[in-house]
């Protein structure tokens, strides 16, 4: 007759917060922290530190769409100018492969691009790496171009390693506050 009254250790119930099933004698929640044995003040400072990142989540998701889009603007320019300088270029042989490189690139950025959304940090960590890597390549085979659209290489970079940041800082939010996504 106890056995039907009292509960079982191993009886499963819902977490408040992630409704994730819980142990009726975990003290907290495996998959999200939540104190369940806690008092209800502890209970209250849970909520109010996963609501306050989670408002942080929207100004770092904004970041890294901006960063997902710079990527896309810097495939759209690498396409453009491979195309123009194959158009203008005199030397036949050297016109292809800067036009074929310039394209390679640009699927490059368009691939990191699509793959922002899916996998943000490896993404933009990739896409910062490359732009970079392509301009210190540019700026050493020809000096001239470093003046040549600084403003917006500047702020192509600003947007990428804003986007950066605001990736790594969501995956440090979500590994303190357990989140699994």
């Amino acid at each position: 007759m106890e056995d039907k009254i009292s509960i079982q250790d191993d009886e499963l119930l819902i977490c408040d917060v992630c409704f994730m099933k819980v142990y009726h004698n975990d003290m907290m929640c495996n998959h999200c922290g939540y104190p369940l044995k806690g008092n209800s003040a502890k209970q209250k400072i849970f909520i109010k530190n996963r609501n306050i990142n989670e408002i942080d989540f929207d100004a770092y998701k904004k970041n890294i769409k901006t960063a997902g889009i710079a990527l896309y603007w810097v495939a759209a320019s690498c396409a453009l100018y491979g195309i123009l300088q194959y158009r203008v270029d005199a030397d036949e042989e050297l016109k292809f492969y800067v036009l074929i490189g310039n394209l390679i690139a640009a699927m490059a950025f368009v691939s990191l691009g699509s793959w922002s959304r899916k996998k943000t940090l490896a993404a933009i960590l990739s896409g910062t790496a490359l732009y970079v890597t392509l301009q210190v390549l540019n700026m050493a085979y020809d000096p001239a171009t470093i003046p040549r659209n600084f403003i917006v290489k500047i702020l192509v970079a600003i947007a990428l390693v804003r986007g950066l940041i605001s990736a790594i800082n969501i995956e440090k939010v979500k590994k303190e506050l357990n989140i699994r996504k």
